[in-house]
């Protein structure tokens, strides 16, 4: 019921929005880092579907908590998948979502009312919850797909804090060969 609370939203935005276009796709890749000053060290090397290859860290980035983010004129839906042993603590009211633009400006990301949020207090290991935000750029589509640097997902207490890096993925590759 929740996906489908989701997409209700998302293909409203698109009809009242006015978007130009129907894409809706992932855009963005992320994973948990130990601080939001690691992110230089996160990089996607390259995107095919289905496939993605980035650099690794094991000090300063776990790559079993991941993120997409898929972006359409009035929003984002960021999907966050635990593959961790541990729940992670989630809030309406204390999760803190940012963007930071390629001009180096950060926005706060708002969140659309409390009954698109998920219902559990935390995401359990091997599942994926999905937090639907608005778009800060006033329905320009262009400048959330393209002018966006990062996405920061902040999660949990204080003592069970988790942050997440999203970075825009790099043009999709084909992977099968070209044949004359």
């Amino acid at each position: 019921m929740r996906h489908i609370k989701l997409i209700s939203v998302l293909l409203l935005g698109l009809v009242l929005g006015g978007c130009a276009t129907g894409e809706i796709k992932n855009k963005f890749y992320g994973i948990s880092m130990n601080s939001v000053q690691n992110a230089k060290d996160f990089k996607i090397i390259s995107y095919s579907v289905g496939e993605i290859r980035s650099n690794k860290n094991d000090r300063t980035m776990n790559p079993d908590i991941y993120a997409w983010a898929e972006v359409d004129c009035s929003g984002l839906v960021i999907s966050v998948t635990n593959n961790t042993k541990k729940p992670i603590d989630t809030n309406y009211f204390s999760d803190d979502f940012e963007l930071m633009d390629k001009d180096g400006k950060t926005f706060k990301l708002e969140k659309y009312d409390i009954s698109f949020y998920p219902k559990i207090d935390y995401i359990n290991p091997g599942k994926t919850a999905m937090f639907l935000l608005k778009n800060p750029f006033n329905y320009d589509y262009e400048k959330l797909k393209n002018g966006t640097a990062m996405i920061v997902c902040t999660f949990g207490s204080l003592f069970n804090r988790v942050t997440i890096v999203l970075k825009p993925l790099p043009e999709e590759q084909n992977t099968s060969t070209n044949k004359k």
